[in-house]
């Protein structure tokens, strides 16, 4: 039987693109296995709709986050797994799921999602996760910490690079996520443009920038290529420290703070506050301290080497079908 999955998730700009990324790399370690998979979603970004439909993934539209219709109950009762990636489902969806789904899974970040919880499984991919986060639970399996960051195909499938310091005109990657923020976008669209006027090579990328100039599958790439990333502290750091990039983390939202803090803590990340009073100056001297001391931000590359090794999907789409 060729084994079958429902995954639940929303991306939008008030809800960031994360879940809906990441919910797209374990998508693809599923098929990847010979699985089929089908998604239910209120709100996708296009990016990841057409990524999804690249894959040949149904996608099953929903009017709101919390409504159930009957072809979402029809695909719970024909389904293998049922996972959810929201935070904003109500409980009570999952319970219908549950009803109907021979096994229920979650991907969570440090509790955020609706309770009560009783499921199957749990992923948190974040650091200095542990299980007194979900102490209160049922869970059958917990899987916690970057050894299950799911990241998408292309970090499964390429090998992390070695990096090259250089101590030169650098490429500085800023990257704000889906969510709107506009203290922290003005601030990095200043500090951007200060760089290109000083000669590096910025590219900025988010839904408050301007449309960048490659396809949402190059961004891995772009992520390899860059010098230094100034960036929301969401799902995307993952994918920035398998690549080695050092990073300056910017928590844009309550559930990005503690992303923030233990990447500063593991020596990967300058970790900075933008409710701070004199945010855009530490954005500025950071940046140029980075990019003056190439010595640090090697230290920084070589810090996060083996935190993500880009297989976490695989390793939970293993435990769900050795589950199943």
């Amino acid at each position: 039987m060729t084994p079958r999955l429902v995954v639940r998730v929303d991306g939008s700009r008030e809800v960031g693109f994360g879940h809906a990324v990441r919910s797209l790399a374990l998508v693809q370690a599923w098929l990847d296995q010979g699985g089929v998979a089908t998604v239910a979603s209120a709100y996708l970004p296009d990016s990841v709709r057409q990524a999804l439909l690249g894959e040949g993934v149904q996608i099953i539209g929903l009017p709101s986050v919390d409504t159930v219709t009957d072809p979402l109950l029809e695909l719970f009762e024909q389904t293998d797994w049922a996972i959810f990636d929201s935070y904003v489902v109500p409980a009570q969806v999952r319970e219908l799921a549950k009803e109907r789904c021979p096994r229920i899974g979650m991907i969570d970040d440090f509790a955020n999602s609706t309770r009560p919880v009783d499921l199957d499984l749990l992923v948190d991919q974040n650091l200095g996760v542990g299980p007194e986060c979900y102490s209160d639970d049922r869970v059958n399996s917990l899987l916690l910490g970057t050894r299950y960051a799911l990241l998408r195909r292309f970090f499964r499938s390429t090998v992390s690079p070695r990096r090259r310091t250089s101590d030169g005109m650098l490429q500085i990657l800023f990257l704000t996520g889906g969510s709107r923020h506009p203290i922290v976008t003005n601030a990095f669209r200043g500090a951007a443009g200060n760089l290109r006027r000083q000669g590096h090579h910025v590219i900025a990328v988010g839904g408050d920038f301007s449309a960048p100039q490659f396809d949402f599958d190059d961004l891995p790439r772009v992520m390899i290529e860059a010098d230094l990333a100034v960036t929301a502290a969401g799902s995307t750091c993952w994918e920035l420290v398998w690549a080695g990039t050092p990073v300056i983390a910017v928590p844009i939202a309550d559930n990005q703070k503690p992303i923030a803090k233990h990447l500063a803590e593991m020596g990967v990340a300058e970790s900075l506050d933008p409710g701070a009073r004199d945010f855009r100056n530490q954005l500025s001297c950071t940046i140029t301290g980075l990019i003056g001391a190439p010595e640090c931000r090697q230290a920084m590359t070589n810090a996060g080497r083996h935190l993500v090794d880009g297989l976490g999907a695989e390793r939970v789409v293993a435990s769900m079908l050795q589950a199943a």
